[in-house]
Formats: structure tokens, C-alpha cells, sequence
């Protein structure tokens, strides 16, 4: 079944149409402070940099210790643009791959960048194919939000970025134009429910930051880490890019303060575009057995991957989405008791043009809500997330299917509504934590009224489900409405009900 999608349109802003979530602050013990550096690096000077605005957040350093089951720390390192043969054949790269676990199968998502990055944090790009400055909604989770509902900490850190919790698209040496940081490599600052939460916003932060909380022993639990436009290759070259690298790591692999952690050194995409989206992998550091170090993986992997080992690592519920079904590192699912599925289609895999979404400028369809009832080697969705997102999975269904194989251009999201099954199991995970809380002492009267309905309302659709099955058959709905709207929806809106015309073909559970 295909989406079939009416009028094209350029989409660069979607709103929530719910409140946010916010979770509560993930930390052990939490210093906040502004920067102390002028906004720039030694790699420029002053006087060349541009002027943005002051600093409007507090630099916040936390730590935690969360045991994990194969690793106790992940860092992931992104270069640029490059196809897997040029990388996998540069000298540099194969004198690092000596030190580690190539991933010889491991593909990107989309072109161009940023749908990449944003997928890595979200379990999905929306339609994503600029490099456009996106605010995604706020009730749209991301890996934020697991990681510190576990209480691991975390933080993004940009190189040459001019400050923590610096929003505007770039800032470029305006001189030799060298060293650029631009927003669309920090993945976090796009999604609302970062950049509206001051204690997240904090955690955004520079190089600089970087070093000082490495050679501190504060550096969090998780790390995503992105070079400057010169060190990532994008504006240079695999041969500079793998240099750098090459320089950078190995002092973080023998650090005193990186003990048991897991590196992820990967390209965001590939360079030619008409092909596979195949691109060098490589995983570092201490968590490594020494004699599986110089070895390969050839188990497909693509950036969703990230998200699926984090979370079968320190045993985290999932966002719902590709990130469920995706296959965990080999090397952490020994750990994990997770099953490194084979792809079903490894031919059919290109991945190399953005299927439709809420941000494509050709193709709208809505944010899809994620499938509550996932569930990955005993891990189930986040509560907060059902919460959020119940009514509409009910109503809408989902395209989160739980298999490896991703959508894309020529290959676009199918829904299908909630199997009574699916129904039930969602029904027993609410039930199931209402008791946990009444374990636990209770809880306020309007969550536990919110619960109820809730409940209430996933029995209704049981019913309607069964009895629908019972008739047989598909059937189609219309989400939306038409009119210029779709460009920027109204606040109440994550495309259902609001934009262009989009007609889906939705099949019935089974």
C-alpha cells in the first residue's frame, strides 16, 4: 500500500498540537555556569568571527553512573559526506579500524545531511531533505528523553560552536571562512523539547566544554560529538577529515577518565547521491574485547542502530519508532540478549531520498504517531510517550511496523491501524504501572483520572477493532484539510488535521 500525497509545498516549521513533555533533570550532581571563554576557539580569532547574541543559558556539567550492560559510557563522533569505498581505503582509516570493529554494512538514512543527524536523535526524519533550520514539535521525543527518565546524563557538544545554547544557523570565521559550526550537525537544538527547557538547552555545549569536562571526569554517559566543518570533512576532505580523527581519538580511546566506553566514529552520509547509502562504521574504546579488536561486523546497521544499542545497554524504554526495530552492535547484543535480525532486502536498500513527511517541501503527510505497542527484548515505549501520543495511535495508526526495512523515497511509510492485540498489550501496560505506582504510594488524582481515560478509551478501541475485524477488509482515511496552511501550522497541529490534503491508506491490524 503507498501513501498517496496531493499538493507540494515548502515546509520549514511544524507546532505541537499537545503540551510538552518534560521529564525531570538527569543528573547526580549538576554545575551550572556561563561560558568563561570568548565565543570562539584557538582555531580563529576574535575579530574575525561574527557577532551573535549573548549567551542566554546556563552551561550545566552533569554526571551520572548508570552500570551498563556492555559499556558505561557511549561517545559518538560524526564526520561528512563520504562514500563507505573512499573512506574504508583511506590510510587513516584503516590504521584506526586495526584498533576496533568495522561495521562493513552500516547505512545512512537520507540525503541531505541533517535528515541523518535528526533521525539519530528521534528515530526519524520527518521528510527532512534540506538543511533548513527546523523547530520540531515539542511532544516529538527524542533520545533525551529515555536516557534521563534512567537517569543517565548526557550532552552535545559542538566544535566551534560560540556558546552553550547557541540557536542561529552558523557562525563562520568570516575571513579564511574556515572552522564553520552550522546547526544543522547538532541534531538536539532542532527538536523544541530541547531548546524551550533551559536544563536541556545547557547541556548543548562547546569543544571547550568538552575538554574541561574530560579532563575533570565529568563528561556524562552519553555524548554526541560533531567537528567543525573544516575537521568533519565537509568543507576539506576524507583525507583531512581522517587525519584529524586519526589525532583526535587516540588520546580519548587511552583517557584515564574513558574507561569501558564505546566510540561510534561514522559518516552522517554518503558523498554520490544516485547510489547506496553505504557508509564507514567503526567501533572504539575500552568496551571492545581485546580479540575482537581488527575484526569486521557485516550485520546490516544503519543510524537508527545508535539508539537501539543505547537503549538495550542500560536497559532504556524506546521512542516508538525505527529506533525499536533496529539492530543492535553484535558486539552489545551478546551483552544484551538482543537478536541481530538479517535484513529481508538488503537489495532493495538505498535509503538515498527522503520518503514524504511533515517537513519534506514536496511531500506533507503528518507526523506519524509512534507504535505504542513495540515491544524489543522486554523493552516497551516510554510512558510519557503513550501518554502523549495515545488517542492518536488509536484513531490513526502507525507506520512503525517493527521491521529492519526503512522507508524511503520510492519505498514511502504505509500506516496500519492497532491490532486487538496490539490493544491489549497496550491496555496491560497501563494497568501493569498503575499498579506499580500504587506499590509505591499513589499518585495525584487528575494523572490518575488521565490513566483511566486513557484506559478506557484503548478498551473502546479493542472492542471497535474486533468487531471490525470481525466484518474484514481495509479501509481509507483522509487526515487534513486543504489550504496554504501547510507551510506553517498552527499551533494544535502535527499535520493531523491542519495543512495540506493527504490521503492515506490505512490497512487493519492483523
Amino acid at each position: 500500500m503507498r501513501i498517496s500525497l496531493g499538493l507540494g509545498a515548502t515546509v520549514v516549521m511544524a507546532h505541537s498540537w499537545v503540551c510538552a513533555v518534560t521529564l525531570p533533570s538527569t543528573t547526580s550532581a549538576d554545575v551550572h555556569r556561563r561560558d568563561s571563554t570568548p565565543p570562539l576557539t584557538s582555531h580563529s580569532s576574535h575579530s574575525s568571527r561574527q557577532r551573535h547574541p549573548k549567551q542566554v543559558v546556563d552551561t550545566i556539567t552533569s554526571t551520572s553512573n548508570v552500570p551498563g550492560k556492555a559499556f558505561d559510557r557511549f561517545i559518538t563522533i560524526w564526520l561528512e559526506n563520504t562514500d563507505y569505498a573512499k573512506a574504508v581505503g583511506d590510510p587513516n582509516m584503516k590504521k584506526l579500524a586495526k584498533q576496533g570493529i568495522l561495521l562493513t554494512n552500516y547505512h545512512a538514512l537520507t540525503h541531505a545531511s541533517q535528515g541523518n543527524y535528526i533521525a539519530a536523535a528521534a528515530g526519524d526524519y520527518f521528510g527532512i531533505e534540506t538543511g533548513d533550520t527546523y523547530n520540531i514539535p515539542s511532544n516529538v521525543s527524542t533520545i533525551v528523553d529515555v536516557l534521563e527518565d534512567k537517569g543517565v546524563s548526557w550532552g552535545a557538544y559542538q566544535e566551534d560552536m560560540p556558546y552553550t545554547g547557541f540557536l542561529s544557523a552558523e557562525a563562520v570565521n568570516t575571513r579564511n571562512k574556515a572552522n564553520a559550526y552550522v546547526r544543522r550537525h547538532n541534531p538536539l537544538v532542532s527538536f523544541k523539547s530541547i531548546t524551550e527547557n533551559k536544563a536541556r538547552l545547557g547541556r548543548c555545549k562547546t569543544h571547550t566544554a568538552f575538554l574541561e569536562e574530560l579532563e575533570t571526569g565529568l563528561l556524562p554517559q552519553w555524548v554526541f560529538y560533531t567537528p567543525n566543518m573544516t575537521n568533519n570533512g565537509h568543507d576539506t576532505s576524507v583525507t583531512h577529515a581522517s587525519h584529524y580523527a586519526s589525532t583526535f581519538l587516540p588520546s580519548l580511546l587511552s583517557h584515564p577518565s574513558l574507561s569501558n566506553t564505546l566510540f561510534l566514529l561514522t559518516f552522517d552520509e554518503s558523498h554520490t547521491y544516485p547510489v547506496r547509502n553505504h557508509v564507514f562504521a567503526l567501533l572504539l574504546g575500552t568496551a571492545i574485547p581485546p580479540h575482537l579488536r581488527g575484526t569486521t561486523d557485516a550485520s546490516y546497521y544503519d543510524h537508527y542502530s545508535q539508539l537501539a544499542t543505547v537503549q538495550a545497554n542500560w536497559g532504556l524504554r524506546h521512542l516508538g519508532r525505527y529506533d525499536a526495530a533496529a539492530n543492535v552492535f553484535a558486539v552489545v547484543a551478546g551483552e544484551t540478549g538482543d537478536v541481530v535480525r538479517v535484513h529481508p532486502d538488503l537489495g532493495g536498500v538505498w535509503l538515498n531520498q527522503s520518503y514524504p513527511g511533515a517537513f519534506h517541501r514536496k511531500y506533507f503527510a503528518p507526523i506519524p504517531p509512534p507504535n505504542l505497542a513495540l515491544r524489543v527484548n522486554g523493552r516497551g515505549i516510554l510512558p510519557a510517550i503513550r501518554k502523549e501520543w495515545g488517542e492518536l495511535w488509536r484513531g490513526k495508526g502507525t507506520v512503525y511496523d517493527g521491521s529492519l526495512e526503512i522507508p524511503w523515497r520510492y519505498k514511502p511509510q504505509v500506516y496500519k491501524l492497532p491490532s486487538e492485540e496490539e490493544l491489549k498489550i497496550v491496555e496491560g501496560d497501563i494497568e501493569e504501572e498503575k499498579e506499580e505506582k500504587e506499590k509505591e504510594g499513589g499518585k495525584g488524582g487528575k494523572e490518575e483520572e488521565e490513566e483511566e481515560e486513557m484506559a478506557t478509551m484503548v478498551k473502546e478501541s479493542a472492542t471497535a477493532t474486533a468487531a471490525a475485524a470481525a466484518v474484514g477488509g481495509e479501509r481509507t482515511e483522509t487526515a487534513g484539510v486543504k489550504g496554504a496552511a501547510a507551510r506553517e501550522r498552527s499551533a494544535g497541529s502535527n499535520g493531523w488535521g491542519v495543512g495540506m490534503a493527504v490521503v492515506m491508506v490505512v490497512v487493519m491490524g492483523m
